[in-house]
């Protein structure tokens, strides 16, 4: 039972996604997708504030956060 219980979680678990884990949720940056920002507050999880007041939107689907700085100076959460 506990095979098949594996076997059947494996088939529901598999990504067909080339992208492992860092998916960017919010859409509203340019500096990401060209490669040149600086990493200021690396990937941590929302607080709970954070997660009940939307107050960080990406917070919403992710439950993580990471702080970057463009090479345009615009700092963005993602």
């Amino acid at each position: 039972l506990t095979i098949l219980v594996l076997i059947i979680e494996s088939h529901w678990t598999e990504s067909t996604s080339k992208k492992p884990f860092v998916e960017n949720i919010e859409h509203n940056n340019t500096c990401a997708d060209s490669g040149k920002y600086e990493v200021i507050d690396e990937c941590h999880p929302c607080t709970a504030f954070e997660i009940a007041s939307e107050s960080v939107g990406v917070c919403l689907y992710a439950r993580y956060k990471e702080e970057i700085k463009c090479s345009t100076g615009e700092t963005i959460i993602r």
